[in-house]
């Protein structure tokens, strides 16, 4: 039989919301469990590990970094299958005007993210970024939370607000401020 859990996440402190561009780190922490990233850290090495991302390439000049991405990971809350669609949405909110990640002048350094099909993001850079810089900023160290395009589109951002769809072993169920 199914069951429920719950996991409570309390802390004073931080930004509260939703918008992951406009929460700089450390305030990232509440997104962990429903929102997952490209690349995973290996918690006991601290090496880089694949996440939603299975495999990373970078071109000679450090300008195209391809991305593979894990086939058939689900949004919540019925809203598809992750794809490299997801990858450029979540890409372009963080260089929103209203942006104020933390890497957001790393993220306006980005041409373009090309889709070439449903399972790679290839990021196009004006300039060369170095590996340690590129997997800090697509891990779990950095802002680029996934989120699922489907339902922006659908809801937009006042569903995004509201019950924001993450692939993450939890399910976002809502804030409580001010307890």
């Amino acid at each position: 039989a199914a069951q429920t859990q719950r996991l409570i996440f309390a802390s004073a402190g931080f930004h509260e919301g939703n918008r992951f561009w406009t929460i700089a780190r450390p305030d990232h922490l509440q997104f962990e469990p429903f929102w997952e990233t490209l690349v995973g850290i290996d918690p006991k090495t601290g090496a880089y590990i694949p996440a939603l991302a299975t495999s990373w390439e970078h071109s000679p000049d450090y300008k195209r970094w391809t991305f593979r991405l894990r086939k058939g990971v689900q949004f919540h809350f019925g809203y598809g299958e992750f794809t490299s669609q997801d990858v450029k949405l979540s890409q372009s909110l963080l260089v929103r005007k209203d942006s104020t990640a933390t890497l957001r002048a790393l993220w306006r350094t980005v041409a373009e993210v090309e889709t070439p099909d449903k399972y790679t993001a290839v990021i196009v850079f004006k300039g060369p970024i170095m590996p340690p810089s590129m997997l800090f900023a697509a891990s779990r160290s950095g802002d680029l939370r996934m989120i699922s395009k489907a339902q922006w589109d659908k809801e937009g951002i006042e569903g995004f607000d509201r019950r924001p769809a993450g692939t993450g072993p939890f399910m976002y169920d809502g804030r409580k401020t001010g307890l």
